[in-house]
């Protein structure tokens, strides 16, 4: 073999490798730079077939069950599921009765499914179009609620587009100011186009990115388009405001000072509560759910709101379900039907301005916890149409950590929502069956039940529960005997003087502590008093909150007012000492 040939072999063979490498590397530019530098003209349809598409704000919206536009009517209907997921959580579908139930801050609205005729406040509405159920699915007429939910809702025909605005958002209008735009699927030129535009035409504008925006077509078409092609030229607002501050303002000179009077029994001949200057609101107990047929018993007196009135209160009425539990059940099937939940709040509404009262707290306890829900829901209901008639709605709720019957029965932040004003039940730390002594409402215990509640309930909406009694305890050998007897304050200290008890402050509990011998058996009693009040009250600065509210009216030593006046409607603290102070000395008044 010549060697000279078999060189230049091998040379033409490199020769032919390295076009090959450099012709696959040619193609490949040539394919990046096809794909990044050369845009796509394709144009598509953004919305194929006939099915009616919905946009809300930017965002194309899929559901199983598509906006219905009716041409007889020029009415859109939307369907149940998309309302609930995008304007009202809270819409309800009662399968039973066929019907739908709104509530808002101030009303009511029920409409039965091929009923031209809604209710809102129990006033009959008439419709251009019923609620109805479309291939399974509950439809709703989107145009009627408009106000309701805030939305101006609009259908393009050309396009086959229902296009729903928040009217409580921001929103920015935009200018085409270059020929051949295009709004494309995607934040890519090779994305194909929806939508060539021309110069000068007006976009929405609304999520930015570095090189694009998200935009929005007069026909309801969502793409994203390159921000060389247009400008900003206004923002627009129509926000929605609402007045803020307590629904009561005329009542407040500080924070709100409420107690509980607990009226068993007819109160015709008790009269009226005295004065007690700096007390805001009496609640007396006097409405009772006494069956599971929507019965609301009364034992409400009309001479006693007058005097209230007269001595400057505002009557919040308490209206109760059965405690014991007999009564869950009771409470269960009323919470769970609409048409007995609308029969309690007629009856409530009835005695309301039958006695003239300023307000309704709502004390519902030891319910299901599966009836949750349907308790906020009841409030729901129930909140508009006493507002209505210029009442105030708060509700009592127990403290975060507890039991089914008495805390995980309550969702608080529904709740919060729906009314005026949240009462949290921060006392019963040892309740009367607890398995060991201790305080009723230990200080380091409402605080940190309070921060829990606070997660959940604003504190402007948020009344602190402070209790006016105590509970005495009997053990033998270390262990508890009886149920501990409950006390009022001048109650507690009596005992605590006839048996010589021996004193002393208890920095945790913010309390004194008292125990004594007595037959064989250790007494004890966590006190609570102008001192440890003061202290439980002074939180209400410390958070924020809207006021305090105690459990019960004549369980409390008459310097206990006097506290409350000063730290609730003075921003003062009424004894000036530290809690830190071991030489604090116990002292009857």
């Amino acid at each position: 073999m010549n060697p000279s040939i078999s060189k230049g072999t091998v040379s033409m063979k490199k020769n032919l490798i390295t076009i090959g490498i450099s012709v696959v590397v040619l193609i490949l530019l040539l394919i990046l730079v096809f794909y990044f530098f050369i845009p796509n003209n394709k144009v598509i349809v953004a919305y194929p077939g006939k099915v009616t598409a919905l946009v809300i704000e930017g965002n194309m919206v899929d559901s199983p069950n598509p906006p219905v536009f009716e041409n007889e009517n020029n009415q859109v209907l939307l369907p149940l599921d998309i309302i609930k997921k995008y304007f009202d959580e809270s819409i309800l579908w009662d399968e039973k009765l066929k019907k739908v139930i709104i509530t808002t801050d101030d009303k009511v609205i029920r409409m039965k499914t091929d009923n031209l005729t809604a209710h809102i406040n129990n006033k009959p509405t008439k419709l251009n179009i019923s609620a109805k159920v479309i291939a399974g699915a509950v439809y709703m007429p989107i145009d009627f609620l408009e106000d309701v939910y805030r939305i101006d809702v609009n259908f393009n025909k050309d396009s086959n587009v229902v296009i729903i605005d928040y009217r409580n958002k921001i929103k920015k209008l935009a200018e085409v100011i270059q020929k051949k735009g295009a709004v494309r699927q995607d934040m890519s030129i090779r994305s194909p186009i929806v939508k060539m535009i021309k110069k000068g035409e007006t976009l929405w504008a609304f999520d930015e990115y570095e090189k694009w925006y998200k935009v929005r077509t007069e026909e309801g078409i969502v793409g994203y388009i390159q921000k060389k092609y247009i400008k900003i030229t206004s923002i627009t607002s129509s926000i929605y405001t609402e007045e803020t501050g307590s629904p009561d303002n005329d009542i407040l000179r500080g924070k709100l000072n409420v107690v509980w009077d607990p009226l068993h029994v007819k109160t015709l001949e008790m009269g009226g509560p005295p004065k007690i200057e700096g007390l805001d609101v009496i609640s007396p107990t006097w409405f009772e759910l006494a069956g599971d047929d929507g019965t609301v018993t009364s034992k409400a007196d009309l001479k006693y709101v007058e005097q209230a009135k007269k001595n400057g209160y505002k009557v919040w009425a308490l209206f109760r379900n059965g405690f014991a539990l007999e009564d869950r059940p009771k409470t269960s099937r009323v919470l769970n039907d609409s048409l007995l939940r609308e029969e309690v709040t007629k009856k409530i509404l009835v005695y309301a301005k039958l006695y003239k009262l300023d307000g309704i707290n709502v004390d519902f306890e030891n319910m299901y916890e599966k009836d949750k829900d349907m308790f906020s829901q009841f409030i729901r209901e129930l909140t508009p149409l006493l507002r209505e008639q210029g009442l105030v709605v708060s509700v009592d709720v127990g403290v975060p950590g507890g039991s089914e019957y008495y805390s995980l029965c309550y969702d608080r932040k529904a709740l919060a929502k729906a009314a005026d004003y949240i009462m949290v039940m921060t006392y019963d730390q040892h309740w009367s069956s607890s398995p060991e002594s201790g305080s009723v409402a230990q200080y380091t215990w409402v605080e940190k039940k309070l921060q829990q509640t606070l997660k959940e309930v604003p504190p402007g909406k948020l009344l602190l529960g402070i209790p006016f009694y105590t509970r005495e305890w009997k053990e033998i050998n270390g262990k508890l005997v009886d149920k501990p007897a409950v006390l009022s304050m001048d109650e507690a200290k009596r005992r605590v003087e006839s048996n010589n008890a021996k004193v002393k402050w208890d920095q945790e509990s913010g309390q004194f502590y008292a125990e004594y011998g007595k037959g064989g058996a250790t007494y004890k009693i966590w006190l609570e008093d102008e001192k440890s009040i003061n202290l439980k009250s002074s939180l209400t600065h410390k958070y924020n909150l809207a006021g305090a509210a105690s459990w019960r009216k004549g369980f409390e030593s008459k310097g206990v007012w006097t506290v409350l006046n000063t730290n609730l409607k003075k921003n003062l603290n009424y004894f000036e000492w530290a809690q830190n102070n071991n030489n604090v000395q116990y002292k009857f008044r």
